[in-house]
């Protein structure tokens, strides 16, 4: 009988093959270095801010709530397996970790909403908030169908692209959510605070871009808490993916660069990355 998947809950390689009946003898290869097809729907195992087990480390990282993932090396987007996989037609279920040989936290079903037609082949994948539960094996519903086929903005576009980037000081930032929280997320207990984690080059923009969202009225709005700066992006990336690993491994991990928790463990969680107010 098949087993359910829950957002934000750990799962082992094993245990994720035993939920869909992939038998032993088929745990390896594939299944084991990254993504895999087993009963028209793909799995894919990624770690978020480290490298494989097989040395492989191409930046893979949280935007919002899209992932921005890198498929194995030499992939290419015309190989029939990334077309599979970017199509819509198959399910994508991802599960992250930041921390190799731990096990990983499953982020839903995903949805490409970008591709970058590179070596390695790059997909931005898209995931629906507050996503049904999707039980492995069983068909889409109409719902889940909808989750699947999500796109944000124009189809993805193939094709080469040149991009300039200058390796610069980046800040690490912490958003709050203030105001009427509990109007978009009634489950919220009432000593609870959301928070978003990021790095940019600029994070007045980003915090405008955030809150740009919002309609004018809004009766909540995000917070810029706490800066940090590095003096590269790689650095900052490396502090962001310990904020991302710890608020997953205590559970508080609610999707992409989101989390809720308590304010006494948000007060804890600040001291340890933001030591001092910038």
């Amino acid at each position: 009988m098949p087993s359910q998947f829950h957002l934000g809950k750990t799962y082992t390689r094993e245990q994720v093959a035993t939920a869909i009946g992939m038998p032993p003898d088929r745990q390896k290869g594939n299944w084991l270095t990254g993504y895999d097809e087993w009963n028209s729907e793909f799995f894919v195992f990624c770690n978020v801010g480290t490298a494989g087990r097989t040395g492989h480390d191409y930046a893979n990282r949280w935007d919002g709530k899209s992932l921005i993932w890198f498929g194995k090396g030499g992939t290419r987007l015309g190989q029939a397996t990334i077309q599979e996989m970017i199509s819509g037609e198959l399910p994508v279920h991802v599960f992250w970790r930041g921390k190799d040989r731990a096990a990983f936290t499953y982020a839903g079903i995903a949805a490409a909403a970008d591709v970058h037609d590179q070596t390695p082949v790059g997909v931005v994948w898209d995931f629906g908030s507050n996503q049904p539960l999707i039980e492995s094996g069983a068909p889409l519903t109409g719902r889940q169908r909808e989750w699947s086929d999500f796109r944000r903005g124009p189809p993805p576009s193939p094709g080469k692209r040149t991009v300039d980037v200058r390796d610069s000081e980046t800040t690490l930032y912490l958003m709050r959510l203030e105001g009427n929280c509990e109007s978009i997320m009634p489950s919220l207990p009432a000593d609870h605070v959301v928070i978003k984690v990021g790095i940019t080059n600029a994070p007045d923009r980003r915090l405008g871009e955030m809150n740009q969202g919002f309609p004018p009225g809004a009766a909540f709005g995000w917070r810029l808490i706490r800066q940090r700066r590095f003096q590269n992006g790689m650095a900052s990336f490396g502090a962001e993916s310990e904020c991302l690993e710890e608020l997953r491994q205590t559970g508080h991990w609610v999707g992409g660069e989101f989390a809720t928790m308590p304010s006494a463990a948000f007060n804890a969680f600040v001291d340890r990355h933001w030591p001092e107010p910038s």
